[in-house]
């Protein structure tokens, strides 16, 4: 951030002409602003992301925006849209803002925005009519299609989630793994209970990954195939998989992501309102990951699932609550990897959706769970805990 000076002089004229100097450390600033920041973006500057930067020097501008949170926060998610976002806006930062101007007759220039940015650095990926409203689905799918009727089918995707007014959660509070969050406000309390704390501390910090209930609005849901290394995306099999996740109420992606928050794993979960009970389709995992990792996968999955299914008997007490959460067998990266004795067959399966009324001609796969299914969740194993 503070490139290759520590500190800065800073020349100002006020409206009367008189002339003054400041001097700003910025050697000092940064310093502080990454050790505020990595309390909260732990593993954030282990990221291969950075590798391509082009470094050339301080950039006051660049820095100056950087250094504000609320922006920092924002490039954080963008770069969570759109692969290696930070080192792009940080390689071409000038010509970005060399567009940045106001369409006003002096077209003076603006200060630097996401906005801006992410306008600018969209004109390479090829789609047409990309604007303020679509520019975040345009980052998620311009990082793996091309085609302008793909960018075009996501905006549409997003359109009829909104017309029907679809919730962004099946629960009414967003079901998010507190793990990785709870350290800090833990390690306050080590005085008082000391060993137990540290027995928790020592448990959550060895942890790889956490759990996440994908928001339906989260334009990484169109592409969730490609992190996981499956079909569930706009050119897949799974198209119905993906469509059904965004706009249908009941079925939303639960999402597992490692410590610098790349999903590396995801299922994706139906709920039968009607009779009380839930399906998810498999398990998928991207092929990245060692072979050892499933265990912790289905640990986090099988974590999630249970609070998942907690929180939705406690948020609506007047519906059919849930008594069993099943699992779809074929096609899924755990069952390939843990002895048979570790799941549970259920053969009265538990009916899902077909995911192909949800899917196009060509891409119209109906799911994995019509084949086979294992027992995730039951309340009757709750209530002998």
């Amino acid at each position: 951030l503070g490139g290759f000076i520590s500190r800065y002089v800073e020349r100002k004229a006020d409206k009367n002409g008189v002339k003054s100097e400041k001097e700003i450390n910025y050697a000092q600033k940064v310093g502080e602003f990454v050790k505020e920041i990595m309390k909260t973006h732990k593993g954030l500057f282990e990221q291969e992301s950075f590798e391509d930067m082009q470094i050339d020097g301080f950039k006051k501008d660049f820095t100056d925006f950087v250094l504000d949170k609320e922006n920092f926060e924002e490039l954080i998610k963008a770069n969570r849209q759109y692969k290696n976002f930070i080192t792009k806006f940080y390689n071409e930062f000038e010509e970005a803002q060399q567009l940045n101007t106001s369409n006003k007759g002096s077209q003076r220039q603006l200060k630097p925005t996401i906005k801006s940015a992410k306008l600018y650095l969209l004109s390479d990926l090829l789609f047409k009519y990309v604007n303020d409203q679509n520019m975040d689905i345009a980052l998620s799918v311009g990082q793996f299609f091309r085609q302008q009727e793909t960018f075009e089918a996501a905006v549409g995707i997003e359109e009829e989630r909104k017309a029907n007014h679809v919730p962004d959660h099946i629960l009414k509070e967003p079901l998010v793994d507190k793990a990785f969050q709870e350290i800090d406000s833990q390690s306050k309390k080590v005085v008082d209970v000391a060993a137990d704390t540290l027995k928790d501390l020592g448990a959550i910090a060895n942890q790889k990954y956490m759990f996440e209930m994908l928001a339906k609005s989260d334009p990484v849901n169109l592409i969730l195939g490609k992190l996981c290394t499956c079909c569930a995306h706009l050119e897949g099999a799974g198209y119905g998989i993906m469509h059904a996740s965004i706009v249908h109420p009941d079925v939303q992606n639960l999402v597992i992501r490692d410590k610098r928050h790349r999903i590396v794993a995801k299922s994706t979960l139906y709920i039968n309102t009607q009779e009380g009970y839930g399906v998810c389709n498999n398990v998928e995992i991207n092929d990245s990951l060692d072979s050892e990792e499933a265990p912790l996968i289905k640990q986090k999955i099988f974590e999630a699932v249970r609070q998942f299914a907690l929180q939705y008997n406690k948020d609506y007490p007047d519906r059919k609550q849930l008594t069993r959460i099943n699992m779809g067998g074929s096609n899924n990266d755990l069952w390939r990897v843990l002895s048979d004795d570790e799941l549970v067959a259920d053969f009265n399966m538990l009916e899902s959706i077909d995911y192909s009324d949800y899917g196009t001609d060509e891409l119209n796969y109906p799911g994995d769970s019509i084949y086979s299914q294992y027992k995730v969740w039951d309340i009757e194993d709750e209530k002998n805990q």
